[in-house]
């Protein structure tokens, strides 16, 4: 807040640049957020570089702002190097000097973020199979699972099969169906077929009967007469 009320009234208002500028870094392009913040120092600066103290003012607020927006991607080492970036940015003697310093702190900040979500990544992998084994039963989908670890839904889609081989709706398929096969093989329970599709996180018992044959080529009903056969 202190750094805000200083930087106040300098530069005019970064508005929504900040946020694209962010999403830019989120999405590890690196080229276009640079781009961004050329632009943006252009913009305000006349095209030519001013005094030392109002062109740190200029980056110092996207950078500050930035990284801000960006801290729970980042690692706390990655952060505590904003302050040494901000005062090397300070330091600069000309445009062409400035410009290779923010380039290189973007490829830094980007390979730091890619780092913490493939480390990251792995451990939310292992927490999801987890949650899954105990909540399969649930109206789980992947928009939700993804919101639950905050995952952009197609990036944890492509993490999820990358990790386990197989989509996350295929993944949770045969989980359910496996699960269904378990009761179905407990001949003394008896538990209805419509009560087994509940069971494993399907409300329309038709819906289920169906995917089960799609899945292993007989119903459950058929399963249930084939293990009680194994019996005899």
């Amino acid at each position: 807040d202190l750094i805000k009320d200083r930087l106040n009234g300098e530069m005019k208002a970064a508005g929504n640049l900040v946020s694209v500028l962010t999403e830019k870094m989120k999405q590890n392009d690196i080229m276009n957020a640079f781009q961004i913040i050329k632009e943006y120092i252009m913009e305000n600066t006349g095209y030519d570089l001013p005094a030392p103290g109002q062109f740190c003012r200029t980056v110092m607020l996207l950078l500050f702002q930035m990284v801000k927006e960006l801290d729970t991607m980042l690692s706390e080492e990655m952060k505590k190097k904003t302050d040494e970036t901000l005062q090397e940015i300070h330091q600069s003697a000309n445009m062409s000097m400035l410009q290779r310093k923010i380039y290189s702190y973007l490829l830094e900040i980007g390979k730091d973020i890619h780092f913490q979500k493939e480390t990251r990544g792995l451990d939310v992998l292992e927490h999801c199979r987890e949650y899954l084994d105990h909540h399969y039963m649930d109206q789980i989908t992947l928009d939700q699972t993804a919101e639950k670890y905050y995952f952009n839904a197609s990036y944890f889609s492509t993490l999820f099969k990358n990790y386990f081989g197989k989509s996350f709706l295929n993944y949770l398929t045969e989980l359910r169906m496996s699960k269904a096969k378990e009761m179905l093989t407990d001949t003394d329970s008896k538990v209805k077929i419509k009560d087994v599709a509940n069971k494993v996180g399907y409300h329309d018992a038709n819906y289920f009967i169906r995917a089960f044959k799609k899945f292993y080529g007989y119903t459950p009903e058929e399963y249930r007469k084939m293990k009680a056969q194994d019996e005899i």
